[in-house]
């Protein structure tokens, strides 16, 4: 499926996919506010219920969908996303002091009180790999592994300085800190996940999440190879230069040119000692 996001824009995503290694799609959420949207996208219609958190999985491994809240299985998305209203026994903490997850109400309470949901309804949402989107996004998703979190950051702080906005709490990994709270805040946030979606959607143990308003992902990949000669090792480097090869790109890769002085990196340091 091949979305109709711009020439300029799949260039500059597949020199992301070139300078970082993805082991997944990176995901745009796109939140509908009128039916006709919906019906006019060309992504796959979704008939049975899902998390949320599945229909992120499902994106990062190359399928798009187009949902309607009868799509919508957990609870805490409804509610995230704006689907459900917010009742007092969320608000209160309530909800989740009964869970066991907090020592006291007032804790439960200060954690509800954080939790930035959407304060609109939308009629119907997009769940894809960003480059099937037919507009762009609202919110971006990836799911990463440590080092490549780092690197986004790295491209983020380059432009942007200390992210300001950053809280978790491992509960509503997906749907709030990575897609809700980024929106609501128009910053980056980071999630750790939560314990149910590395449940059901079997995420790996080092996985985390990234989640960003789209309106910065240009900027964040711009500082991404920005720092690319100045962060990363030489062993690395060949990488890169491989996976940019296959997209036809050359990303300006500088062997033996890192800013902790070594060809090689930290790798060839420790085999000198």
């Amino acid at each position: 499926m091949k979305g109709n996001m711009s020439l300029k824009f799949n260039k500059k995503l597949a020199a992301l996919y070139s300078a970082i290694e993805m082991h997944r799609k990176i995901v745009g959420v796109k939140f509908f506010f009128n039916l006709r949207d919906f019906e006019i996208s060309s992504l796959r219609t979704v008939r049975s219920r899902l998390s949320f958190c599945m229909m992120v999985k499902i994106a990062s491994r190359g399928t798009g969908l187009k949902v309607t809240e009868d799509n919508f299985k957990c609870p805490g998305s409804r509610r995230a996303l704006g689907i459900d209203n917010v009742d007092r026994q969320f608000r209160s903490g309530e909800k989740y002091f009964g869970l066991g997850l907090y020592k006291n109400l007032d804790t439960a309470r200060s954690v509800a009180d954080e939790m930035l949901f959407l304060d609109r309804k939308p009629a119907a949402m997009a769940v894809a790999p960003i480059e099937q989107l037919e507009t762009p996004p609202d919110t971006v998703v990836m799911i990463i592994d440590g080092y490549s979190a780092m690197r986004i950051i790295q491209g983020y702080t380059y432009h942007y300085g200390q992210a300001g906005q950053i809280r978790f709490c491992g509960n509503q990994g997906v749907c709030c800190e990575l897609t809700s709270k980024p929106f609501m805040v128009q910053d980056m946030n980071i999630s750790l996940l939560c314990s149910n979606t590395r449940f059901s959607c079997k995420w790996q143990d080092s996985e985390i999440g990234i989640g960003l308003p789209y309106h910065m992902l240009e900027a964040v990949v711009d500082g991404v190879l920005k720092t690319l000669n100045s962060t990363e090792s030489d062993r690395r480097k060949v990488e890169i230069i491989k996976r940019a090869k296959a997209h036809g790109l050359d990303l300006g890769v500088e062997l033996g040119n890192n800013y902790f002085n070594n060809d090689l990196g930290i790798e060839k340091r420790k085999t000198k000692l």
